[in-house]
């Protein structure tokens, strides 16, 4: 068959990755392979060779390419990977057709349990190997590591583990294009919408990466005018909306408290605490709050009289106070 596999180990995902380990190529037909460092050297022209000797078309297979190892190429090397330009893909200057058996499984078999390489591997003669079990069992880093650090350095079994996927990942290809050949009785099966769903794939990942522009100027008119509209509302609303009397647990938040007063003439911490939830204030003997003045001797064991509570809920109702944070709070000042 016409066409390669390959796989990238980094430092990282795409957008916090600063070094490639490893690289491995390998055609589809096993006859080829290639593997390189490029930590250690400059591979571009080794990888651009690799891909110009295969025919237009050929097949690139991985497993989420196109969410990550085809950006790393347009990342390190400057290769840029197209999906579904003008109906074809490719890969820098060379026509291709890319397959993501990531995609390619969700798109033949959407009720998988998985569709992870090593679930996909699973019992074949090619898994996929535990690269950071390997390297806990054998003391290269502690088992509390968190997951990733594993691979922030090279180490020599990077190699085995990339190379173990690049196989699992071309018996799990072979697997699923048998599949979708009998599905769709043709052999050369690759439909239209299999590719606009890689397409979309692959742009997905783009907006991912580069983030959603967001204008703030617009933003920020579009709260200013909600803001202004809203305030109509309330005042429509509140205009043709009744006074209603205190809820109990309206009048037990206003209530004074019984004990105003410490044994010594203090004020009690109760007290203290009903002014601070009130922005009240006491001055002179009298209870400044709501706008209202009253002698603390005379409200002392009493709930707010009528009147007071009357005007509370009409400075509520007006908007002008309101409960914040379990305090009453002036918003007109």
């Amino acid at each position: 068959m016409n066409g390669w596999y390959f796989d990238i180990e980094s430092d990282g995902f795409y957008l916090q990755s600063k070094t490639i380990w490893y690289i491995k190529f390998k055609t589809l037909d096993n006859t080829r392979s290639m593997s390189v460092y490029p930590f250690r050297e400059d591979c571009r022209t080794k990888i651009l060779e690799w891909i110009n000797s295969f025919e237009d078309g050929a097949l690139v297979v991985q497993h989420n390419g196109l969410g990550f190892d085809t950006w790393m190429l347009w990342k390190f090397f400057n290769i840029q990977p197209r999906v579904g330009k003008k109906g074809k893909d490719w890969l820098g200057s060379k026509h291709v057709q890319f397959v993501d058996t990531l995609i390619l499984s969700q798109y033949l078999q959407p009720d998988s349990q998985s569709h992870s390489l090593a679930y996909l591997s699973s019992g074949n003669d090619n898994e996929k190997i535990d690269y950071r079990k390997h390297l806990i069992e054998t003391g290269v880093i502690p088992k509390d590591s968190h997951k990733g650090f594993e691979f922030s350095f090279y180490n020599e079994y990077m190699d085995t583990y990339c190379d173990a996927d690049v196989d699992a990942g071309i018996t799990v290809f072979n697997k699923l294009w048998k599949l979708a050949q009998e599905m769709y009785g043709v052999s050369n099966w690759i439909h239209p919408s299999f590719k606009q769903i890689q397409k979309d794939y692959f742009l997905y990942q783009a907006q991912a990466y580069t983030g959603v522009k967001f204008n703030v100027e617009k933003a920020n008119k579009l709260v200013e005018n909600v803001t202004i509209e809203m305030d109509k509302i309330k005042k429509e609303v509140d205009s043709v909306l009744p006074n209603r009397g205190l809820k109990e647990t309206e009048k037990a938040f206003y209530k004074i408290p019984a004990k105003p007063f410490k044994a010594n003439g203090d004020y009690s911490t109760t007290f203290t605490t009903w002014l601070s939830k009130h922005n009240a204030k006491v001055i002179d003997g009298k209870i400044h709050a709501y706008g209202l003045i009253t002698d603390i001797r005379l409200m002392r064991c009493l709930m707010l009289r009528y009147q007071w509570r009357l005007m509370i809920m009409q400075s509520l109702n007006s908007g002008s106070w309101k409960m914040v944070g379990g305090q009453a709070k002036n918003i007109g000042i």
